[in-house]
């Protein structure tokens, strides 16, 4: 694909994703600030994103629970972003702080031209 995909367009803003570097679990009494499992947490990336805030509500279906109007983010592809991952901050383009402290919760979704993340408060 040539040229900028309107899922780009949309990411102003900048996300930095933590990973869990540390082989070893921790006990749950082992807590740190955004309440998680003590570990090894490094900065994996900053990446520009889109990320909306929604409260998670579930509709039950004919086919089952649907869980809608979650928090959610959008990444450009090339972004190393795993379940379990954690956003620590995102940013808009000044640098000043939106959004903080939220989990990916679901297995990312790759799209054509984006990534798609489920995210959950992790606070």
């Amino acid at each position: 694909m040539k040229g900028s995909s309107p899922a780009r367009g949309l990411m102003k803003m900048r996300a930095t994703f933590e990973r869990n570097y540390s082989l070893q679990a921790a006990s749950t009494t082992d807590l740190d600030g955004f309440g998680q499992k003590l570990g090894d947490w490094r900065e994996v990336g900053t990446w520009p994103c889109h990320a909306w805030a929604g409260k998670p509500r579930e509709v039950l279906r004919d086919v089952g629970v649907v869980v809608t109007d979650a928090p959610g983010m959008i990444v450009p592809l090339e972004a190393d972003v795993l379940q379990g991952d954690r956003v620590q901050k995102v940013t808009d383009r000044a640098g000043v702080q939106l959004f903080g402290a939220m989990a990916v919760s679901g297995k990312p979704v790759r799209r054509a031209t984006h990534i798609e993340l489920q995210l959950a408060s992790v606070a």
